[in-house]
């Protein structure tokens, strides 16, 4: 015969334990095709509301099935597509709470959300530096690829994080998508440096406030293209590989290849752009020069522009430090034998500003006449 499957509802009134037994009332069966023992094989329960006491908030999902003869036991596979709501920010402090896809805001949360089990406090963020990223990143751009052109959002970050890391590693990871890295501003706070063009300069080195000069160059091959893989949506979401040459290389010549595997780009344009800027790194951040200065003439930062004047690689004219001045007669530590064209003068202050002059005349070998002394220009500078 077959197997008898009893099942059994029960509405307990209030939590605690509870024992249940199973017994037979018939005559047991002295036959030996009747088993005559039982078994629990399977116990449910169902609570109303939360059922979870989760010490921080997780997304819950739930799944209504139809049962057929094509689904047997429990599902084995479950995707979605979703967009986190995070906390965005002014350059001041949080704002609204929205879905998004913009890198300073994902790594800002990734700082300071919940997620993290030693989030950052507001006081310690640069919200200023995460705020200007964050505008940037929404700027839309046009990028042509092979004569299309499309419109996009700059920048971008798409992705799950599965596999152990450490908060640093993904948040520089997320920020590299944007062109930025995490860094402790002067202020101590938590902030970005954002890889874009600067015109004004932080600070002049010099050998006068400076020593151990040094400078290097790494000559690593340039690759014909990048082969660059890219999680992407119109192919369902698995991973593409797309081939992007550098200048004057094509599919006719190009021999030299090199893989480029990218996180969070679900962008073919945004994917293309950044592997041309990892082939642009390659060709003009290859040199690396180092000097060794005192606490008290370091004012800058990771990411200013500096201005460098030394006669080793022979970077502009030569140093001094100002020792006297005289209305516009400047009196300098060292003596100086001028060309006769016209000359200028680079002066920086106690308080890391620059300024510029033009140098109208010499009155003898360590003074120099200017057209106009700059304004907190003073002794030592």
């Amino acid at each position: 015969g077959q197997p008898i499957v009893a099942s059994l509802k029960l509405n307990w009134q209030e939590v605690g334990s509870y024992e249940m037994r199973v017994e037979r009332v018939s005559t047991t069966s002295t036959s030996n095709s009747i088993f005559d023992e039982s078994f629990v094989t399977l116990v449910r329960s169902f609570k109303a509301g939360e059922i979870l006491n989760l010490k921080r908030n997780h997304t819950m999902v739930e799944m209504a099935v139809t049962a057929t003869d094509k689904l047997s036991g429990v599902v084995q596979n479950l995707s979605a597509i979703a967009t986190k709501r995070i906390r965005t920010c002014t350059a001041t402090g949080w704002a609204d709470v929205e879905p998004t896809s913009n890198p300073a805001y994902i790594a800002l949360d990734i700082l300071a959300g919940e997620a993290n089990s030693d989030p950052l406090k507001d006081d310690q963020i640069d919200f200023a530096s995460f705020k200007k990223l964050a505008d940037i990143c929404d700027t839309m751009v046009t990028t042509t690829v092979g004569g299309v052109s499309k419109t996009h959002e700059r920048f971008t970050w798409n992705g799950i994080v599965d596999y152990s890391t450490t908060v640093k590693e993904i948040v520089n990871s997320v920020l590299g998508n944007a062109r930025a890295q995490l860094i402790i501003t002067s202020s101590g706070k938590y902030g970005v440096l954002i890889d874009e063009s600067r015109t004004v300069p932080r600070q002049l080195f010099t050998p006068s406030n400076s020593w151990n000069f040094s400078g290097s160059r790494v000559f690593t091959p340039v690759p014909d293209a990048l082969k660059v893989t890219f999680m992407s949506p119109e192919a369902g979401w698995v991973q593409q590989e797309i081939v992007v040459y550098n200048d004057g290389k094509d599919v006719n010549n190009a021999v030299e290849f090199d893989d480029l595997g990218t996180l969070g780009l679900t962008n073919y344009e945004e994917t293309w752009r950044y592997a041309r800027y990892m082939l642009a790194q390659g060709i003009y951040r290859s040199e690396q020069f180092s000097i060794t200065v005192g606490a008290d003439n370091l004012v800058c930062q990771r990411g200013d522009l500096c201005l460098v004047q030394h006669d080793v690689p022979k970077f502009g004219g030569m140093s001094a430090r100002i020792v006297d001045i005289v209305g516009v007669n400047v009196t300098l530590d060292r003596d100086l034998a001028l060309p006769a064209t016209t000359q200028g003068m680079r002066i920086r202050h106690m308080d890391g500003t620059i300024s510029t002059a033009t140098i109208t005349g010499q009155l003898d070998v360590n003074t120099l006449t200017l057209n106009a002394l700059p304004a907190g220009a003073g002794i030592d500078d």
